[in-house]
């Protein structure tokens, strides 16, 4: 029997079912199969007495026939032949594609197009801006400069370069909508894939400044939403290259009056090398312990006079005797790394090892980036940069260079 209208497929369907008391049934299974397949496809009518065909049936009558035939199964009972059918149209409608003639990826339309084609669910053509939407807010974490699209923005260098980002990231979204779909993980897969193949280097990302190098760490970090606490980073790198770093960059002396038991120490202290009286000659101070200090003090010992020993308290020095009244001091010390800012755009660490900056913001960066492999690659690199800049001091130390050291008074 021809299925070349809708006539021929009720005389189809009745011919199939040899059920005469579900004749008047029958349009209403078409119209159940018509109901899932406007889930799938696209720019078709649904049959009837006025509409006698479509691309459907006029091409592919097997999925209206099985499709019609498996909606009455409710009236077949037990009839073995109803999963026969289901079965039948399950692989008619696996086969059917309706491409979209102008499924491409030129602009916003047809990438949502393309979309809607991969998918084969006409149901979901309307959230298909928001797949791509939630796609965008990967690549707006990964990668600079992307705008999003719209109807009003219809292309950018991803889109255009690189399509395959966009259609494997929006697709894999559509988890929600298409269910325990095997293809989401293919695509989710596929997506992560060429997003990890895909570099977009700025081309301000240099270690001239401080500028440059915040731009440099955002781009070897690849995550562009972590740009605001950048500086953050680079604030513990310092703070860590301060505690690590001891090189003849960093040795410092201030000067100052001494006439009484404690004296302030510089704001960038980190260590002190000598402290030294310099009245009427230079004279070391000895180093004591606070068991030792709180020993001289309670001691026949404990007098005022010219200090000969010094201990380390919360924000500088007590001596010991007291002084018996004003004496100059020098204090050679390690001052800590200067601080990068938009005022100090650069020091000597930038200027001869930028790698010590880059691979300690990048460690410093970790709690922020989750289980990043690179992570580890990060700190065995500062760690080695931290020691070539120790050695490269050690080494000057024995190379009969002077060192001219930076004056400035004590607090």
């Amino acid at each position: 029997m021809a299925l070349s209208n809708y006539t021929e497929l009720k005389a189809s369907v009745a011919d199939y079912l040899n059920r005469s008391d579900l004749t008047s049934a029958i349009p209403d299974f078409i119209s159940l199969t018509e109901a899932k397949l406007r889930r799938r496809y696209k720019d078709f009518n649904d049959l009837s007495a006025q509409n006698a065909t479509n691309w459907i049936l006029t091409d592919y009558p097997d999925v209206y026939l099985y499709g019609a035939l498996m909606e009455a199964a409710p009236y077949l009972a037990e009839d073995e032949r109803t999963s026969v059918w289901a079965q039948l149209y399950g692989a008619a409608v696996a086969t059917l594609r309706g491409s979209v003639n102008n499924a491409d990826f030129s602009d916003y339309d047809g990438l949502k197009l393309a979309i809607g084609d991969w998918l084969g669910r006409a149901d979901v053509d309307t959230v298909i801006p928001q797949l791509i939407k939630l796609a965008e807010s990967k690549m707006f974490r990964k990668f600079d400069e992307v705008t999003p699209l719209s109807a009003a923005n219809t292309s950018n260098w991803v889109l255009t370069n690189h399509p395959d980002l966009y259609l494997y990231g929006s697709l894999s979204h559509a988890a929600p909508y298409i269910g325990d779909d095997p293809r989401v993980a293919v695509w989710g897969a596929l997506y992560e894939s060429e997003a990890a193949k895909l570099r977009k280097p700025k081309d301000s990302a240099d270690f001239a400044d401080y500028n440059g190098l915040k731009i440099a760490i955002s781009d070897w970090l690849e995550r562009y939403d972590l740009d605001g606490i950048i500086p953050q980073f680079i604030e513990m790198a310092e703070a860590d290259m301060s505690r690590n770093i001891r090189h003849y960059e960093m040795e410092n002396r201030a000067t100052s009056s001494l006439d009484g038991q404690y004296l302030s120490r510089p704001t960038d202290w980190v260590e002190t090398i000598r402290l030294h009286i310099t009245s009427g000659g230079t004279r070391n101070l000895q180093l004591l312990s606070t068991a030792a200090m709180g020993d001289k003090r309670q001691g026949a010992e404990n007098a005022t006079g010219e200090p000969k020993y010094y201990r380390h308290v919360e924000n500088g020095f007590e001596v010991f005797p007291t002084p018996d009244g004003a004496y100059s001091v020098e204090l050679l010390y390690y001052q800590s790394i200067p601080a990068l800012s938009d005022s100090n755009t650069s020091n000597w660490v930038l200027s001869s090892n930028p790698d010590a900056y880059l691979y300690g913001a990048l460690f410093h960066a970790s709690p922020y980036l989750g289980d990043d492999p690179r992570a580890a690659t990060w700190g065995a690199l500062y760690s080695a940069a931290v020691a070539r800049i120790n050695e490269s001091s050690d080494e000057a130390s024995f190379s009969g260079t002077g060192l001219k050291l930076k004056v400035r008074g004590l607090g």
